[in-house]
């Protein structure tokens, strides 16, 4: 190698509506959001949205505190739901993810984070990752931004779905094992 880096263009998002969520709770807790956001004209406060504390897999739900460090924003994990914790393999809880992922998982899980505080949207994903077999396990992730009766997002709320039960095969995305998340679809969910 010559010590050069090589430069990527930043990832593009596709802007798509409510119906191109597979998952039917998903659906619902995203219709939800937007009720509330049309409503009161404002995001949701966390504590405030009942969709969030009824939503029947709660282990599908991991909740980031956005935080503005000098400048730059971090995210830490409030709640750790299930599958998140089972994807990294270990707690992150309370931790910041820029210190819990390694640098490739982080550059490319930040980038939703941030379209998602950017644009005060939904951000719905589909990607593929390796399990400890080999095989590919699809995952369905929706990114709900929440405030505090304004338009600046202070948390954010993700529901992800895969289609394995045995969420212990997965190889952790914070380990250097030289996979990468393979994205089929990523798209900001605009109000209709």
């Amino acid at each position: 190698m010559d010590g050069t880096t090589e430069a990527t263009a930043p990832p593009q998002f596709d802007r798509a509506y409510a119906w191109v969520v597979k998952s039917l709770r998903q659906r619902q807790l995203l219709e939800a959001w937007f009720w509330h956001v049309r409503a009161n004209r404002a995001l949701p406060s966390l504590q405030d949205f009942a969709a969030l504390h009824t939503y029947r897999e709660q282990g599908e739900v991991t909740v980031y505190d956005v935080v503005n460090c000098n400048g730059s924003t971090r995210y830490r994990v409030a709640r750790e739901g299930v599958a998140f914790k089972a994807l990294f393999g270990t707690s992150s809880q309370g931790r910041f993810l820029d210190e819990v992922s390694s640098k490739q998982a982080w550059e490319i899980g930040r980038v939703s984070l941030d379209e998602c505080v950017r644009q005060a949207l939904p951000i719905y994903s589909v990607f593929s990752l390796k399990a400890k077999d080999g095989q590919s396990v699809m995952c369905e992730r929706l990114l709900l931004p929440f405030g505090a009766g304004t338009s600046d997002v202070t948390t954010m709320a993700t529901s992800l779905k895969t289609t394995s039960l045995a969420l212990d095969g997965f190889r952790s995305p914070t380990r250097p094992l030289g996979h990468k998340f393979d994205y089929s679809f990523r798209a900001v969910i605009a109000l209709e």
